[in-house]
């Protein structure tokens, strides 16, 4: 691979400085040639996406890798590449036997990573000291390779190029929700779009409707609403990531009821909701949420029956969703 090549290793902190990271980057010089500029920073988490392709592109680099370790003891590892020249992400799961040293595991995933640069990366163009931090470390650009290196266990075969995932700044999702709301459940759905911010924030829009029963009134009650609001994502171990949503959010409501023919009541109401969200990245380009929360409107519905109040609907109620995201 002719050329000079500047790539950026991200590895979690505690994993900068073990016997493992140091054959990792003997194997991966072994493999790219002496030339090769090879800058190791740790970070208490992975950056999203976007931040990090974006740093590829401001630094020039020829690619950043991500190198995650989300089984315990070592025993599987997880390798992310964004290629500049390419502008996609590939991934690399591996998986080690009981009987494989920390070294050997190291030395299989600078072979891996290594193999994983395409054939036509440009050479990065920043100097060593526009990516060294305090916090990084560098390695000679000529170490001294390992004696009698002994090739790796772990099968290394070429990285899918049919599954790529790929950077996005935009997200769809739709999902079902239900409410409790004093003693009525409210059953629904919402859509939204989510657009990428810097530092893993997200700005969403959306819409919900649902609708219910208030039984001791006989009544039916319908909402439909639009939403605005920020969530923060905080990547997990392996496929899963948490997040946190805070919506403002206008709603339409309708009462109405069921045991007479009448003209539904109906009021405006604004509010807010919060919700915390598990998701699971079932694949490259798609995520299963589950989330709990609550809501808060700015008005108490009374429900009435002739001149006497029945029932209540709550400004705060307690909200869960269960729904699909894909990445475009």
């Amino acid at each position: 691979m002719a050329g000079e090549l500047t790539i950026l290793v991200l590895l979690t902190a505690g994993h900068a400085s073990t016997p493992t990271t140091t054959s990792m980057l003997g194997a991966a010089h072994q493999t790219l040639g002496p030339s090769a500029r090879i800058t190791i920073e740790t970070v208490e988490e992975m950056p999203s996406d976007p931040d990090a392709a974006l740093l590829a592109d401001m630094l020039r680099l020829t690619a950043v890798v991500e190198v995650t370790w989300p089984a315990a003891k070592l025993a599987a590892a997880r390798i992310r590449m964004y290629p500049r020249v390419r502008g996609e992400w590939v991934q690399r799961d591996i998986t080690f036997a009981a009987t494989d040293g920390d070294s050997e595991r190291g030395r299989t995933v600078g072979y891996a990573f290594a193999a994983m640069v395409p054939n036509d990366a440009e050479p990065g163009a920043s100097s060593p000291a526009a990516i060294v931090s305090p916090a990084t470390i560098v390695v000679p650009a000529s170490p001294a390779p390992p004696a009698s290196p002994a090739p790796p266990r772990a099968p290394i075969a070429p990285p899918p190029s049919t599954a790529p995932s790929t950077p996005t700044r935009l997200r769809l999702g739709v999902g079902g929700t239900a409410r409790l709301a004093g003693s009525a459940w409210m059953f629904g759905g919402e859509a939204g779009a989510w657009w990428a911010l810097p530092s893993s924030w997200w700005l969403h829009l959306g819409a919900e409707a649902h609708t219910g029963t208030i039984a001791a009134a006989s009544t039916r009650v319908a909402e439909v609403g639009v939403l605005v609001g920020f969530s923060h994502q905080l990547q997990l171990a392996g496929p899963f990531s948490t997040s946190l949503r805070v919506d403002a959010l206008i709603a339409r409501q309708s009462l109405w009821r069921t045991s007479a023919v009448d003209e539904p009541r109906a009021t405006w109401m604004v509010g807010g909701l919060a919700l915390g969200e598990l998701a699971w990245q079932a694949s490259p380009r798609f995520d299963v949420c589950v989330g709990v929360g609550a809501e808060l409107l700015s008005t108490e519905t009374r429900v009435h029956v002739g001149t006497r109040a029945i029932d209540a609907l709550p400004r705060v109620r307690a909200l869960g969703s269960l729904g699909v995201r894909v990445r475009l």
